[in-house]
C-alpha cells in the first residue's frame, strides 16, 4: 500500500506541475501583445469581438490602430448580402462557422423605415426609406458589431433649387480607415461636392462648384483610394477622396457598349460586367467580366477580359425567367471572391444572379451554378427587389465609431 501511495503522490505532483508550467505558459502568451496579434489576428471577425471581453488589456489590444491594420482573415471577404433588409448567405463553406449578422436593419427606430444605399468594405451607409428627401436622415452602419452612427445634415441641402444627387461611402482599413462620405449637391445647374470626416464629425467643401454632361452619380463604388460612379461610359468625373480633388477620366471609345450588368469591386479589384455584342436572342445572357486598371501614366484606364460568362443554361433550368421584347429576367447582384466546397484553400470568383424567386451562385472558372436562395416566400416573382442588393463584409469598427 505504501509503494502505491508513493506512487500516486508522484502522479500528483506530476500532474500539478503540467498545471503549473500550463499557467505560466498561458501567462507568458497572455503578457506578450506581439504573440497575442499574431495568434488573435488568424480568427474570424465574430472571435475576436467575444475575446475583447476577456479583459480590459485584451479589449484595448484587440481595439488598437495597429492591430484593425494588419487584421484582415480570409473569412472576412463576403460571406453573403442584403437584398432590403434581408440577409442572404452566398453558401461557402466556411458560412457554417460565419453566423448571419441580422434578419433586418432596426438599428435605429427610424419612422420612415431604412434602406441601404451602399456597402463599403464592412460599413453601409443608409437613409430614410420613405417620406420628402429634405426629411431623410443618413446612417452608417456596422452589422458585424451592430454599431452605427448618425450623420449630420448637409449644409445647405435645404436651400431652394438644391438637391442632394448622391451620398457615397469611402472606408479602407489601410487606404481609409476613418470613414468619409461624398456628397453630391445640385445647385440649379451646378454641382458642388461635400465631404464629411468621421474622425472631425463635420462638413466641408471641397469642390466649390462645377458643370458636367454626366447628370447621375448613383453607385458609387470606392476603390483605389476614388469613388468611381458607374455611368463610366464617355468622360467620367471620380473623385480623389485622399487629395479630395475631382478628376476627370479620359476613356477609350471601345468602352462604349450595349449594357452595363455590374460594376462592383472585390478583393482589392474593380470589376465591371458588359453585355456582349451581339443582336440574338440569347446575347443579353452572354457577357464579359473585366478587371479594369490604369495605364502605366495613370491617367487613362484600361480593362483586362478575364472571363466570358454564357448562362444559357439558366432558362432552361429556371422557366420563370421570362423573355422581354430584349432581355431576360434577370440581375447581376455581385462579384465575389468565394472558396471552393471541394478545395477549402481554393479561392475563386463568383458571380451572383437575381431571378425572379431566386438567387443562383455562378462560378466563372468552371461555369457551374448553384441555387443558393429561395425568395418566392419573401418577395414577389420579379427583379424589383434585387436593385437594393448591397454586400456584406465583416470588419472591425473603425476607431471612432
Amino acid at each position: 500500500m505504501a509503494k502505491l501511495r508513493r506512487i500516486g503522490n508522484t502522479l500528483k505532483f506530476r500532474l500539478s506541475m503540467a498545471d503549473d508550467e500550463a499557467t505560466m505558459s498561458g501567462a507568458l502568451v497572455g503578457s506578450n501583445d506581439d504573440l497575442l496579434t499574431q495568434i488573435l489576428g488568424r480568427l474570424p471577425v465574430t472571435s475576436i469581438l467575444r475575446f475583447k471581453l476577456v479583459s480590459k488589456h485584451w479589449n484595448s489590444l484587440l481595439s488598437h490602430r495597429r492591430f484593425t491594420l494588419l487584421y484582415h482573415p480570409t473569412l472576412s471577404l463576403s460571406p453573403g448580402l442584403f437584398i432590403r433588409n434581408f440577409y442572404i448567405p452566398y453558401g461557402f463553406n466556411h458560412e457554417n462557422r460565419t453566423p448571419p449578422p441580422l434578419r433586418s436593419l432596426s438599428f435605429h427606430p427610424d419612422r420612415r423605415g431604412i434602406k441601404i444605399l451602399q456597402s463599403c468594405n464592412g460599413l453601409l451607409l443608409c437613409c430614410s426609406d420613405r417620406g420628402k428627401e429634405r426629411d431623410r436622415k443618413y446612417y452608417i452602419f456596422n452589422p458585424t458589431t451592430n454599431h452605427f452612427a448618425t450623420v449630420p445634415s448637409v449644409p445647405g441641402c435645404m436651400d431652394f433649387g438644391t438637391k442632394i444627387c448622391s451620398m457615397g461611402l469611402a472606408f479602407h482599413r489601410i487606404d481609409c480607415p476613418q470613414y468619409k462620405i461624398i456628397c453630391i449637391l445640385r445647385i440649379k445647374r451646378l454641382f458642388q461636392i461635400q465631404i464629411y470626416s468621421s474622425d472631425i464629425g463635420q462638413w466641408k467643401i471641397c469642390v466649390k462648384s462645377f458643370y458636367s454632361s454626366q447628370t447621375s452619380f448613383d453607385n458609387g463604388v470606392y476603390w483605389n483610394k476614388a469613388i468611381y460612379w458607374s455611368n463610366i461610359y464617355s468622360d467620367a468625373w471620380y473623385f480623389k477622396v485622399d487629395l479630395q480633388r475631382l478628376q476627370k477620366l479620359s476613356l477609350p471609345v471601345q468602352f462604349r457598349q450595349p449594357a452595363t450588368y455590374y460594376f462592383g469591386e472585390c478583393g482589392g479589384h474593380l470589376h465591371l460586367v458588359e453585355r456582349r455584342d451581339g443582336y440574338y436572342r440569347e446575347s443579353c445572357l452572354h457577357m464579359n467580366v473585366y478587371e479594369m486598371n490604369y495605364d502605366d501614366d495613370f491617367i487613362s484606364m484600361k480593362k483586362l477580359l478575364k472571363y466570358e460568362v454564357e448562362l444559357d443554361e439558366l432558362p432552361v433550368a429556371y422557366p420563370e425567367m421570362k423573355f422581354h421584347p430584349n432581355h431576360y429576367e434577370f440581375k447581376v447582384l455581385d462579384v465575389v471572391m468565394g472558396v471552393e466546397e471541394e478545395e477549402e484553400e481554393k479561392e475563386t470568383l463568383f458571380m451572383v444572379v437575381g431571378i425572379p424567386g431566386k438567387v443562383i451562385r455562378f462560378n466563372l472558372a468552371d461555369k457551374s451554378f448553384k441555387e443558393i436562395f429561395d425568395l418566392t416566400n419573401i418577395f414577389r416573382l420579379g427583379t424589383r427587389p434585387f436593385s437594393e442588393a448591397r454586400r456584406y463584409t465583416q470588419t472591425l469598427n473603425p476607431k471612432n465609431f
